[in-house]
């Protein structure tokens, strides 16, 4: 087994333990990782997961237990904040046990890490969800985004297929832009993004357009059949223009919040015959790809299987 899928395959065995949508609990639990070391390693390393109580819990559990069952020696903490950037979250680094450090949503990037130090998708989008000590970036310190990739990912093992699917993203603006950035690496044939902030959205289409053979621009006045529409459950305003003629077989509809339960909206497109996701069922995908991005700053213990 590779190691990406011993990771994936030691979340998956640790979310299924824990319920699909994490025990709004702390696990004591100590973490190992770190794919060239694995001397006996003594002192546990922090990650800081920045968010609100309840999505910032579910991850903490999660990593907690990943790290117990793949023998890492680091604790996941929570640091408890609505929004967060990337120059506010680079200072935990201040703290010699913080190895690495993440978000439950994307941090707005800033001119306080290098672009040398931040991975491309990453750059488009102008927001990052991870960073961890990386001793060859200029700043020490390494960013990437995984939001767009976690939801892509499993997307793709549900079946979707992005190649040349026509798609309405809505909701925050950085999320949003982490997942347009994902969806147009992976072919898709257009992108409307429909949310409060028209400057950054123009900005972030033309960024896109440039690099990828993908359509941009704000929603369509007119009905539009849609392959794919993303929203957030905390702003369902802009999803108006959705008709429930347009809830259909062969539509996918996804709700990027961390709740594990189908909302009116998605109960009411699954009625019709629509593909839905309820947030929660990403995780595991955004789970892993943070794990496999850590795990060079975090410390393994001698008797650990990775």
């Amino acid at each position: 087994m590779g190691f990406p899928a011993m990771v994936s395959d030691h979340v998956s065995r640790a979310m299924a333990g824990t319920g699909s949508e994490g025990p709004a609990r702390p696990t004591a639990g100590t973490a190992r990782s770190d794919p060239p070391s694995t001397t006996g390693v003594t002192d546990e390393r922090h990650v800081v997961v920045f968010g609100d109580p309840v999505a910032q819990a579910r991850i903490v559990t999660h990593f907690n237990v990943a790290f117990e069952s793949l023998g890492i020696a680091a604790l996941a903490i929570p640091r408890s904040t609505r929004r967060v950037d990337a120059e506010q979250a680079i200072h935990v680094f201040s703290d010699p046990l913080v190895v690495a450090a993440c978000s439950a949503e994307p941090m707005e990037l800033s001119g306080q890490l290098p672009a040398d130090s931040v991975d491309p998708d990453a750059l488009l989008a102008g927001a990052i969800s991870a960073l961890r000590r990386d001793g060859a970036s200029p700043r020490g310190v390494r960013a990437s985004l995984f939001d767009g990739v976690g939801f892509v990912r499993h997307l793709g093992q549900c079946g979707f297929e992005p190649a040349g699917a026509r798609v309405l993203l809505t909701g925050y603006p950085l999320e949003a832009a982490s997942i347009a950035v994902t969806l147009a690496s992976h072919g898709v044939a257009s992108i409307e993004i429909d949310h409060w902030d028209i400057a950054a959205t123009e900005a972030l289409s033309r960024r896109l357009m440039a690099r990828y053979p993908v359509r941009c621009s704000p929603p369509a006045l007119t009905q539009h059949d849609y392959d794919l529409v993303v929203f957030h459950a905390d702003r369902l305003a802009a999803m108006d223009r959705l008709s429930r003629s347009q809830f259909r077989p062969g539509l996918w509809l996804a709700d990027t919040s961390l709740s594990s339960h189908s909302g009116p909206l998605l109960r009411r497109a699954e009625s019709a015959g629509a593909r839905t996701f309820a947030g929660a069922s990403f995780l595991k995908s955004q789970i892993s790809l943070y794990l496999e991005f850590f795990l060079p700053a975090l410390p393994v213990r001698a008797d650990s299987a990775v």
